[in-house]
């Protein structure tokens, strides 16, 4: 696909704060510079969408509603780590808690610009190819305790943000009308990571994407 051909997508980026240089770069250049996506997120100067609500099963439908494609892509200052690993509720949207295929998927960082919104368009394209992978019954309890104890802070979602954890890495989501939140990353009902080993991701997540 010509790079002037494709959709610029809404992607939500969640990323450890320790790799916001390089996930500030990313963004330069595939956003601001190249126009390949459309950059949401909390932090590195980028604009929020999220669910501003506390009913589950609220959350849960909105997720449903909004589902978008899941990707992990490395970045750079972790390409030669030796022993690269994905927290676990993102490695079973990769893999699948059996070990099969699951309904994300994981990449090097793009080299050019046509190559991210090729992998962009294949995450998009999974939310209907690969959605018989996703299972949304799966309850949020660490979740609603973190949203818990971060709306008591007045930081509901940046407290939840510090918990991704995942050095060397982002996390984005994208679609083409999303309105998600993100906490943990249990990365929500559509999504893109970038970092540690992680791309494009929606959050809310891994129990929006986790396969069956």
């Amino acid at each position: 696909m010509e790079l002037g051909q494709h959709t610029r997508r809404k992607c939500f980026i969640s990323y450890h704060h320790d790799d916001e240089y390089e996930v500030q770069q990313f963004i330069q250049d595939f956003d601001h510079d190249q126009d390949v996506l459309i950059a949401r997120g909390i932090g590195a100067s980028m604009a929020g969408d999220i669910i501003n609500s506390t009913n589950e099963d609220y959350i849960k439908a909105r997720i449903r509603e909004n589902r978008s494609g899941l990707l992990a892509i490395t970045l750079p200052s972790a390409a030669d780590y030796y022993d690269k690993k994905l927290p676990a509720r993102v490695w079973d949207n990769i893999m699948g808690v059996s070990g099969a295929d699951g309904y994300a998927r994981w990449w090097k960082y793009p080299s050019s610009a046509s190559s991210l919104a090729n992998l962009i368009e294949t995450a998009y394209d999974a939310r209907s190819s690969r959605a018989h992978l996703v299972d949304n019954n799966p309850d949020l309890p660490e979740f609603w305790r973190n949203a818990d104890a971060a709306s008591q802070s007045g930081q509901k979602w940046t407290l939840r943000y510090e918990r991704l954890r995942l050095g060397g890495s982002i996390v984005a989501a994208l679609g083409a009308a999303f309105s998600l939140p993100v906490g943990r990353i249990d990365l929500a009902a559509s999504a893109i990571l970038l970092g540690f080993m992680v791309a494009l991701i929606a959050e809310l997540a891994a129990w929006a994407h986790k396969p069956a």
